[in-house]
């Protein structure tokens, strides 16, 4: 993690590579209609100590992620939520 990386970063679904992109959606705040598209938003911070003292060995680096859908969207059937 660094200065560059953002907080949010989201993804959708791959229809080339298996099975998640690997390239951040763009740009922010995302549109309605790419917001539609999203399938994962991986999370990244770092915490440190707020007494000033931020070498490396009191740094920590926190990641996570959710998965919004299980399967791409159908662009011909419904699409509920978590499918």
């Amino acid at each position: 993690i660094n200065t560059t990386t953002p907080l949010f970063q989201y993804f959708s679904y791959s229809t080339t590579t298996s099975p998640m992109n690997t390239t951040p959606l763009s740009p922010l705040p995302l549109s309605a209609s790419v917001a539609a598209s999203v399938a994962q938003l991986n999370i990244a911070w770092q915490v440190a100590p707020n007494d000033g003292l931020t070498d490396n060995s009191r740094i920590v680096q926190l990641n996570d992620s959710a998965v919004f859908r299980l399967t791409p969207a159908s662009a011909t059937g419904t699409n509920l939520p978590c499918d």
